[in-house]
């Protein structure tokens, strides 16, 4: 696994838009975030959108996604980001798939132990 930061969120060339920069391992990449409102049941809401790569590389890591979407609407805020700054490691689906079915195994293992225990079977 790779870990991941976050170089920079800044202002990007269009109204509205953020432009992130990432490195992963050795590799950096950018991403654009955009701002958009709409208005529904007479409240005006706030949606951020990002370019499609940005799912297709983080699809399996939802926990960088949640913090990089926490770091743009920040910067949406005129919150002062403390940069750069680790989020976490980056997984290929395999990788999160092994690890998924590792943690389904122990938790049959443990609900299988906590069955005997309660039998009084040890």
């Amino acid at each position: 696994m790779m870990n991941v930061k976050i170089w920079a969120v800044e202002s990007g060339k269009e109204a509205d838009s953020i432009e992130v920069l990432l490195s992963m391992g050795e590799d950096k990449k950018s991403f654009k975030f955009l701002r958009e409102f709409d208005v529904i049941g007479g409240h005006k809401i706030q949606t951020i959108k990002h370019e499609d790569k940005f799912w297709e590389t983080f699809k399996f890591n939802q926990h960088i996604v949640f913090k990089v979407t926490e770091l743009v609407l920040g910067k949406y805020r005129g919150e002062v980001l403390e940069l750069p700054a680790e989020l976490g490691k980056f997984g290929t689906q395999a990788e999160r798939s092994h690890f998924k079915n590792l943690f389904a195994i122990r938790q049959r293992m443990l609900r299988t132990s906590e069955a005997r225990e309660g039998d009084g079977n040890y």
